[in-house]
């Protein structure tokens, strides 16, 4: 699902790493190959179709659970998103197999339960009714329910959905933390006016060198990504912070915010840089790697 990065976490027992939409794929394909591996494999170069008569042993409710995070992860599998793989489509086409064989009496299987179509052709399977239905249905509820941040405060919002590196950096540790939050940084100005102190002590707190925040929201433009970069008030995090910057600007192309009340609040604070970002196609975990790379 991301980058390998494994050699960081020393000896691991076990480790499933694709090219994925999202995680809950991986996790579906475990399951499926423990379950049923007379009749599925892992999808490689071609879609593997469930037998005519395959009922799937995986309960309703962890069904329903895999399929939520499947969907978020992929946009609903929207193609502009570009973060479907064959592997997310596969397994939700086996999750919701007893539905889309109730619907349609063709038979879509070729011999061997192999399927020689492309991944556009294998999404219109997953695209007729009353599968669409429910697909969107699940979707639209999962992501209300997932944007809706109205009782949380500062500190709750940058943990809620928090990921931490530790790199090698001059014979020390260190701590880089990206936060997501599916909001604007005028939302959180509405919550808190002091975000600067929040952003510092929760530095302190998670004992990191920089604190990244990516904001990502749709207005009546559509869809914004902004960027908040926060160092801690050491010389070595403040060089750091300004060689990252450096190296993502070109790439996820940074443009500065200037005319905003957070901007006038850090204004005298140096280590506070505040970005709407261009290139939207990069989310934490396209910008993540590149993060690494400074440190390598």
């Amino acid at each position: 699902h991301h980058v390998d990065e494994t050699d960081k976490l020393g000896n691991l027992s076990f480790k499933y790493i694709q090219g994925v939409g999202s995680c809950c794929s991986l996790i579906t394909d475990l399951i499926l190959n423990q379950t049923h591996n007379d009749v599925y494999k892992s999808y490689t170069d071609q879609f593997i179709f469930p037998p005519n008569d395959f009922v799937c042993k995986i309960s309703d409710e962890i069904k329903q659970l895999l399929l939520a995070a499947i969907l978020i992860d992929t946009g609903n599998f929207d193609p502009n998103a570009d973060k479907t793989s064959p592997l997310d489509l596969q397994v939700t086409y086996w999750l919701l197999y007893h539905q889309i064989s109730n619907n349609n009496n063709n038979n879509n299987n070729t011999s061997n339960n192999i399927g020689s179509i492309n991944s556009d052709e294998f999404l219109q399977l997953l695209n007729d009714d009353p599968i669409l239905e429910y697909r969107n249905s699940l979707y639209n509820l999962i992501s209300m329910k997932k944007a809706d941040i109205s009782e949380f405060s500062i500190y709750d919002l940058l943990r809620r959905d928090y990921k931490e590196w530790k790199y090698e950096n001059d014979g020390s540790n260190f701590g880089v933390g990206i936060a997501a939050i599916p909001s604007s940084v005028n939302f959180l100005l509405q919550k808190e006016t002091l975000l600067y102190k929040d952003f510092n002590s929760f530095i302190e707190k998670r004992q990191i060198n920089v604190l990244l925040i990516m904001t990502y929201f749709n207005n009546e433009d559509g869809f914004n990504r902004e960027l908040i970069f926060c160092s801690s008030n050491t010389d070595n995090s403040l060089d750091n912070t300004k060689l990252i910057i450096d190296k993502l600007s070109p790439i996820i192309q940074l443009e500065p915010i200037k005319e905003n009340q957070l901007f006038n609040e850090y204004n005298n604070k140096p280590n506070v840089f505040l970005f709407k970002q261009m290139n939207l196609a990069y989310s934490r975990k396209k910008i993540s790697p590149i993060i690494s790379q400074q440190f390598q």
